[in-house]
């Protein structure tokens, strides 16, 4: 029995499909962000956070000269959960209890060491994330590659979140990987991933932005290629 036309066409499209290259699965935007579009994204909400901490820490500082101390406290608890919810409302707007951010950040293959098989790696690229005031500071917790320095840029003084290299980091790899690496040198980055906190749960007299970090990567970004990487817990 002849096979028919259909299982001929079937057959052939099979082929060219089995063949065809397989696709990148497209990834979060906000995962490759740059430098300055993290600046703007930690700006605009400090800004928020900044506004409506204070308003509140400036209607609830003093008790009035006709109210009592548990009118006051009343007072002061009522404010508060407006201001929880003013942030509850914002941070499902912007998305921060679900969105996960990534910014990539330049790396520099300093030299290779045959021997031990390792790469000597810098990175001098910062973001710049606002400066600290009395009522809100900028935090990054304690973590072995992240860090938030205080620092004066052009006479002003901000915040820098960098890489915490003294001075390199070290990427054990073999040689044909580290010789891949060297040629394509223009996209080799850092990317690390993070998620941004403004939740004020125990709010007193000052607020925190929290920069929280999620993992690190080393990668090539024209390949697509993740070279190493960790979580940070």
């Amino acid at each position: 029995m002849k096979p028919s036309r259909a299982f001929f066409f079937l057959a052939i499209w099979s082929a060219a499909f089995s063949t065809a290259p397989a696709q990148e699965t497209p990834s979060n935007p906000d995962e490759n962000l740059a430098p300055d579009q993290v600046t703007e994204i930690l700006k605009q909400e400090w800004t928020f956070l900044k506004e409506e901490t204070d308003a509140f820490l400036k209607e609830t500082e003093t008790r009035g000269e006709f109210e009592t101390t548990p009118e006051f406290g009343k007072r002061v608890a009522a404010r508060r959960q407006i201001y929880l919810a003013n942030l509850a409302t914002h941070i499902k707007d912007q998305k921060l209890d679900t969105r996960n951010f990534g910014v990539l950040l330049k790396a520099r293959l300093v030299s290779y060491n045959a021997d031990k098989q390792a790469y000597a790696v810098a990175c001098s690229v910062a973001v710049q994330a606002p400066y600290d005031i009395p009522s809100l500071v900028s935090f990054i917790p304690t973590n072995p590659y992240v860090v938030m320095q205080d620092t004066v840029v052009g006479g002003y003084r901000t915040n820098r979140m960098l890489m915490k290299f003294k001075p390199h980091w070290t990427w054990p790899t073999e040689r044909a990987t580290a010789m891949e690496a060297k040629a394509d040198e223009a996209s080799i980055f850092f990317r690390i991933r993070f998620t941004i906190d403004i939740n004020q749960p125990a709010i007193k007299n000052q607020a925190l932005l929290r920069i929280i970090p999620k993992g690190v990567e080393f990668i090539n970004v024209n390949r697509q290629a993740i070279l190493w990487h960790t979580a940070i817990p």
